[in-house]
């Protein structure tokens, strides 16, 4: 290492200021890329590990994506190791952007139109995107290598140990919080044809919780909270078919209009659910291990995902008709998932009826075709959705959140804020 660092001229003083500070303004740079590319990448995998829970299905781009993802993840705790080392000014800077810029370089033209693209094709936009990205990062590593045969990089073995100690804290800060990220958006599933204890290592969580639920597969991480993926094949022979009979029994007794989703129609049908749930456990507990596996018969309280200061029901074409609208005079508005709000089964499924009615009313499901409806059903549709809004309101009053303004906008029509 000590030969790296005396191979070429040094005149780390002689630097003028503003190409000192362009240097450390690179690394620094490269040092926030990796870790907002690490995070959403994290994010990423959080989001399809979730839609797979509630889908029950993996497809081949899901499994894909999730290696593309861990991939660039990894690739970019080099680019933040670059980035530290450079801000350091220190000649091992080198090293990492040369070896990013060529695996990033493979990646781009050899490894993804060969092994990720066929099955997980990304937008022409996004295409274009990491492309462009790829080119910057090439002339950010050109600065470099110009900084070390011009000698602005000082050597790493004449550099003060505090400094040396830092630049190793950073390097390594990264790498755990990529180690971090990447083990809290485990795996979504396994790859073909993985069955057993391999398929249960590679996608369940440390320790699990099987408690029953509207949604999900039965198991929730104990960690996160998050609905597990279930592989197939990850069970003994028909453990999992006896997971779903029993989440169909709990969804058969629970009360479909109960904001929260964990009470039942009949609280002594509790004893039902904790006897058929009893045996689940004791068949996962020996098949995963008695410390891995915790029994909750009862079901966890569903909250909204989203802290809502305004809400708004207006159908809107292959939309969900619940939107944010906290932030109305800054033009802020996004459609939520309707089920995962913080109200009843009954009423998250009857908003979603309908805006697909909404949907269904144009001619081959074109938006801008010719609308079927008659006047009479437009009118009707007007009416369901100022009532889907009341009882949007009222289930936020029984949960605590009768201070947010819920507003109801018809087709064509100015939003008006309905009561309980």
């Amino acid at each position: 290492m000590s030969h790296f660092a005396l191979s070429f001229p040094t005149m780390p003083d002689s630097l003028p200021l503003p190409a000192d500070i362009g240097l450390r303004l690179v690394g620094a740079f490269y040092i926030l890329a990796a870790v907002l590319i690490i995070r959403a990448g994290a994010t990423n995998l959080l989001l399809n590990r979730a839609i797979s829970a509630i889908s029950m299905n993996v497809s081949e781009a899901d499994r894909v994506e999730e290696k593309r993802v861990r991939f660039l993840a990894w690739l970019a705790l080099l680019t933040g190791a670059g980035g530290i080392l450079l801000a350091a000014r220190l000649d091992l800077a080198l090293l990492p952007f040369l070896a990013n810029a060529t695996i990033y370089g493979l990646y781009l033209f050899t490894v993804a139109p060969r092994f990720f693209d066929p099955w997980d094709e990304p937008d022409e936009k996004g295409r274009r995107q990491t492309r462009n990205a790829f080119f910057v990062y090439l002339a950010a590593t050109a600065i470099v290598v110009a900084a070390w045969f011009g000698g602005a990089l000082r050597p790493f073995a004449d550099e003060h140990p505090a400094v040396l100690a830092i630049c190793a804290t950073g390097v390594a800060g990264i790498a755990f919080y990529t180690w971090r990220s990447l083990r809290f958006a485990r795996g979504i599933a396994t790859t073909a044809g993985a069955t057993g204890a391999a398929a249960e290592e590679s996608s369940l969580p440390d320790r699990v919780v099987l408690t029953p639920s509207w949604h999900g597969s039965g198991l929730v991480d104990t960690e996160t909270g998050a609905p597990v993926w279930i592989p197939a094949g990850s069970l003994p022979t028909g453990l999992d078919d006896r997971i779903v009979a029993w989440l169909d029994l709990f969804r058969e007794l629970a009360d479909p209009d109960d904001p929260r989703r964990h009470r039942l129609r009949i609280p002594s049908d509790l004893a039902r659910i904790e006897a058929e749930g009893r045996q689940i456990h004791e068949a996962l507990s020996a098949h995963l291990g008695p410390d891995r596996v915790t029994f909750e018969p009862a079901a966890r309280p569903c909250e909204s995902v989203t802290a809502f200061s305004a809400v708004k029901v207006a159908a809107g074409f292959e939309s969900d008709p619940v939107w944010d609208v906290g932030e109305r005079e800054a033009g802020y508005e996004y459609s939520c998932s309707t089920h995962h709000i913080g109200i009843s089964w009954r009423l998250a499924e009857d908003l979603l009826a309908w805006g697909r009615d909404h949907d269904s009313s144009f001619e081959g499901g074109d938006p801008e075709g010719r609308r079927l409806w008659s006047a009479a059903e437009a009118a009707d549709h007007r009416e369901r959705g100022l009532a889907l809004a009341r009882r949007l309101a009222r289930e936020f009053a029984a949960t605590g959140r009768g201070y947010v303004p819920v507003w109801y906008q018809a087709e064509n029509a100015g939003a008006v804020r309905v009561d309980v």
